[in-house]
């Protein structure tokens, strides 16, 4: 069982061609960046010695990753208790917006030469997150579900909605299959707000300043749509259009619920090395 991110509010990304593979490089070099920048500013205010993060390296070996499991676990109490509380919470918001910024990276660039960048990032963002705060399970009826960013990124897939839709034009707000502007063309738009939402971007928080001129080209914005059906797809037209939550178990143990149910029993695949990313639809 899944959970997943459907559609977004604004512009609808291109669907192919040269104009989509501008848009997917050019949303997702800029998650990439915000997403690093984000992550070493927190990293270099926790861990001034320029060590590496603790880890667990996986051999096979049951009992020797158990111990080293539990060493991991050790160490990264020693890096929590190290950081004063209040440091602690000002960073949460920081890891958390990090993660999230890489996990867009990597479904814009997943077929990029920066896909490998966007990847590792998960890793480094997911392991930060998971150290300093956890990766809490919780428990809904008899399942447990999880968020963990480094599961849900890993499955290759997103979703696809089949619906009946009239496409407007982001600029003059005309039907975009009759309007005079050519998507393919850069014109010159004020920027505005409009119930708190930025008239280039749809996006409340931005870089687009009320009143000044940029060059944009227009997109179709979605005016009226109909209820259609839902299917997975190996490349979504919206590229976060993917799981955001999964079932982890479906059938727990009354320890494992017991555990869950009181917020627990954590997730530990943030603290691995990569076990691999799931290329196979759901069926």
């Amino acid at each position: 069982m899944f959970r997943f991110r459907l559609l977004e509010a604004g512009p609808v990304p291109p669907a192919d061609g040269p104009t989509r593979v501008r848009y997917m490089l050019d949303n997702g070099r800029a998650a990439l960046t915000a997403s690093t920048d984000l992550y070493l500013g927190v990293l270099r205010s926790i861990n001034k010695s320029g060590e590496e993060l603790p880890i667990i390296i996986v051999t096979g070996d049951q009992n020797a990753d158990l111990e080293l499991a539990e060493e991991v676990r050790r160490e990264w109490e020693a890096i929590r208790l190290s950081i004063p509380e209040e440091a602690r919470e000002t960073h949460k918001q920081e890891v958390a917006q990090a993660v999230s910024l890489a996990v867009d990276a990597l479904n814009y660039l997943e077929d990029t030469a920066d896909a490998g960048a966007a990847h590792e990032l998960i890793h480094r963002t997911s392991l930060l997150r998971n150290g300093l705060y956890g990766c809490t399970l919780w428990a809904e009826g008899r399942a447990i579900w999880t968020d963990c960013p480094v599961r849900v990124s890993h499955l290759c897939f997103g979703v696809s909605a089949e619906m009946t839709t009239v496409w407007n034009c982001s600029i003059c707000n005309q039907r975009f299959d009759v309007c005079s502007h050519d998507p393919d063309t850069y014109y010159s738009v004020e920027a505005s707000r409009n119930q708190g939402l930025c008239s280039l971007c749809r996006q409340e928080s931005c870089e687009h300043i009320d009143g000044s001129e940029y060059q944009i080209m227009p997109r179709a914005v979605a005016s009226a749509i109909s209820n259609g059906a839902i299917a997975f797809v190996a490349r979504p037209r919206y590229p976060r259009a993917r799981v955001t939550e999964m079932c982890l178990i479906e059938d727990p143990s009354e320890a494992q619920l017991k555990l869950a149910t009181s917020g627990d029993l954590q997730c530990n695949v943030c603290l691995l090395d990569c076990q691999g990313m799931k290329e196979c639809l759901p069926s």
